[in-house]
């Protein structure tokens, strides 16, 4: 966890992840779509029964993912609240080990099949997050190294990969990641950029 880890840390982390697209990879940054309201946030998760950890309020208003079809060759792309509601109808949702625990939801990735969710469990923040793959499980029981707590933790690893130079962007091929220049600890997670 980033030490401080809290939604309005996360907001000044999104602010300074958007500074650093904007001048980096300008296309990508182009393709986001206006955030949503806290009240369109709430409302949204509401409706699917999970109550909105504060940091999922501000990662929607930060904004509400990219334009549809617009390339963006991200890991992790940030999802729209209504891409990641519909997934979640889509799951088995239950508490068995094979299925999906209800109080979780996307919030980036390719989909189904490799994603970071967070938890809206009724716990004291920051929210858990998880990487979630076929390959290596889902969001039942306890997660290992592929767990960290509060969104702050990948979006600073992000932010730290642009800064550095692990990530950089080509217009052409779109990201060159070196991934070999993470932490291993990091790497474990499957939640880097």
């Amino acid at each position: 966890m980033v030490d401080g880890a809290s939604a309005d840390l996360l907001t000044e982390l999104l602010d300074a992840y958007e500074f650093e697209l904007k001048s980096r990879a300008e296309q990508v940054w182009e393709s986001l779509l206006p955030g949503l309201s806290r009240d369109e946030i709430q409302d949204g998760l509401g409706e699917a029964g999970l109550a909105a950890p504060e940091e999922l309020v501000v990662w929607w208003s930060w904004h509400n993912g990219h334009r549809y079809g617009a390339p963006t060759g991200l890991r992790h792309p940030q999802m729209s609240l209504a891409f990641a509601l519909d997934l979640r109808q889509s799951d088995d949702l239950g508490m068995e080990p094979h299925q999906w625990d209800p109080s979780f939801v996307r919030v980036a990735g390719e989909g189904s099949k490799s994603s970071i969710a967070v938890s809206c469990a009724n716990r004291v923040p920051p929210p858990m997050v998880r990487a979630v793959a076929a390959e290596f499980g889902g969001t039942q029981g306890a997660a290992g190294h592929r767990q960290v707590l509060s969104l702050c933790t990948p979006v600073t690893w992000w932010l730290l990969a642009l800064t550095k130079g692990w990530s950089t962007f080509d217009p052409t091929n779109f990201w060159d990641i070196n991934d070999e220049e993470f932490p291993y600890e990091w790497t474990l997670t499957a939640m880097t950029q």
